[in-house]
């Protein structure tokens, strides 16, 4: 029995007679947080602009060769509290560039993107640098060894940062509490140092209650008011495949 195997291993383990590849959605999910307390990633209209910048799915396809799916919120795709209806930037570069200029920022500017120095995450920070620098947005990818990369991005010293995270319950509140309320600045995993009492507010009420509709209803607000500020670029979730 093995496990971690490969994307493109498991992509030629398919063809191998007697061996059977299934593969269903994961709970893991990877995303980017932008540092809303840096200018020019303030304005939301800057944040938007990224958000339009990027082709996920040519990143779902030629970076993880389409084993993920995209995302729309924190919570993955068939977990409760997930809901279909919150939409998703679409890559749309003239709208980047109109907010762009809207915003102040038509000339471009430079990020910091931190990187903990693993391979997939290098390879969608590469893609992210080449599609933003069509907008003269520089990017600038410093890559670290994880205890190192920890301490800078708990210290706020990133622009971006790359990420990846799978729940240790089947619960939503995990998901969305960790990433979106104020309280877990830095340490607590909220990279994006973005509050917004709105969120804060849903997140205890969601907590507060057993009645999954009232839940639901929460979830979704808070994910409608992270998809219009948008403090993360939620990049890929990330499926499952076992070879029997």
């Amino acid at each position: 029995m093995t496990e971690g195997i490969t994307a493109e291993a498991l992509d030629q383990l398919q063809d191998v007679e007697g061996i059977v590849v299934d593969e269903v959605p994961g709970m893991s999910i990877h995303y980017i947080a932008l540092n809303t307390t840096k200018e020019p990633l303030t304005d939301k209209r800057v944040r938007q602009a990224i958000s339009h910048a990027i082709d996920f799915d040519a990143i779902i396809e030629g970076v993880y060769l389409g084993h993920a799916i995209r995302l729309n919120s924190p919570v993955p795709k068939g977990l409760f509290g997930q809901d279909d209806s919150v939409p998703v930037f679409h890559y749309d570069k003239e709208n980047a560039q109109k907010l762009l200029a809207e915003a102040g920022y038509a000339d471009g500017f430079t990020l910091e993107f931190l990187l903990a120095d693993f391979g997939t995450w290098v390879q969608v920070a590469t893609v992210l640098q080449a599609e933003l620098a069509e907008l003269n947005i520089t990017v600038n990818i410093s890559k670290f060894a994880w205890p190192t990369y920890l301490e800078k991005i708990m210290s706020g010293e990133h622009d971006l940062c790359m990420m990846g995270w799978s729940p240790d319950f089947a619960d939503p509140d995990q998901n969305m509490h960790t990433f979106l309320h104020s309280v877990n600045f830095g340490t607590g995993w909220n990279f994006t140092l973005y509050k917004n009492d709105e969120i804060d507010d849903l997140l205890m009420q969601a907590r507060s209650t057993t009645d999954r509709a009232k839940r639901q209803a929460a979830y979704t607000k808070i994910a409608t008011i992270a998809y219009e500020e948008v403090p993360y670029l939620w990049v890929a979730q990330r499926n499952t495949r076992n070879a029997h």
